[in-house]
């Protein structure tokens, strides 16, 4: 018996690490194909001109060219990536939303979804104003550095095509599959922890982790991972409407504001698995056909 719960866990664990890859391989593609693209033109246009060419300036404008375009490339990225598992699955004779448990849920837990996504990312984001500067100073730059021009193209990736790609992968993908071989909790922390370290930066790892584990007791608990998707999208839109909003300005402001943004999550949360008592609860799954 506990030789097949190991080949069982290390059988599910493979397939999180496999799917875990794939997420950040296709993110190393798609910047490898942007770099080498445009480094190939850049080269070109150089020798058309007769001009030297300077490594260390092209690297330089290849970093400012991927901070420009970092929009679309995360669209595209994200967007191969659910592709690969469609097609994996389709080959297969699966369907995807079945494999990552993209089922409907009742839409009377909508309004709590969309408060608790805006009000999770008030509190992350004045209780991380909150910390000392020299704290702050690399989170802010790698942050400023991806989502620092709000385009389009940005606000898509982020509102759009990142939630709905990692909640796929990590709460759809390897948070199931490691729910076949270990407890629940044990499983949320392998999906959150592999969710945190895709974030890069520590502080951004730690809070990451953090919302990862939230995110999959909220696909636990309403039995569908398109309610993690809605929580993800709306805490991602907070953090592009929340600088364009004139609150806080003096830290005892900004204290109140986390306190009070904290106490309204931690209610809203509460009462969404208050409805969610269970995990089939029909309170919490669709009931369309």
């Amino acid at each position: 018996m506990k030789g097949f719960a190991m080949r069982n866990f290390f059988k599910q664990f493979g397939k999180a690490v496999c799917y875990l890859l794939l997420f950040v391989g296709m993110q190393f593609l798609v910047s490898f194909a942007f770099q080498f693209i445009f480094i190939f033109t850049e080269a070109f246009r150089l020798a058309a001109v007769g001009a030297e060419f300077d490594v260390q300036a092209i690297t330089e404008r290849v970093v400012e060219a991927i901070y420009a375009n970092i929009g679309l490339i995360l669209i595209l990225s994200n967007g191969l990536t659910l592709f690969a598992l469609w097609l994996f699955f389709l080959i297969r004779k699966k369907k995807l939303t079945a494999e990552a448990n993209l089922t409907p849920f009742s839409l009377q837990l909508l309004p709590l979804l969309l408060l608790l996504g805006l009000s999770l990312n008030v509190f992350v984001s004045f209780g991380l104003a909150l910390l000392p500067e020299w704290m702050l100073a690399d989170y802010m730059q790698e942050v400023t550095g991806v989502f620092g021009s709000v385009t389009l193209l940005t606000v898509a990736a982020q509102v759009v095509a990142a939630p709905v790609a990692e909640e796929v992968i990590f709460r759809g993908m390897i948070f199931s599959r490691m729910r076949k071989a270990v407890p629940v909790a044990a499983a949320a922390a392998v999906s959150s922890a592999a969710f945190g370290l895709v974030h890069g930066q520590i502080l951004w790892m730690a809070y990451a982790f953090l919302l990862g584990l939230l995110f999959c007791a909220v696909a636990w608990k309403t039995d569908s991972v398109l309610a993690a998707v809605v929580l993800h999208m709306m805490f991602n839109l907070g953090g592009v409407v929340l600088p364009y909003l004139p609150i806080g300005g003096t830290p005892a402001a900004g204290v109140l504001i986390t306190a009070a943004a904290g106490a309204l999550s931690v209610a809203l949360l509460l009462l969404l698995f208050r409805s969610c008592s269970r995990r089939k609860d029909t309170g919490c799954v669709s009931q369309n056909p």
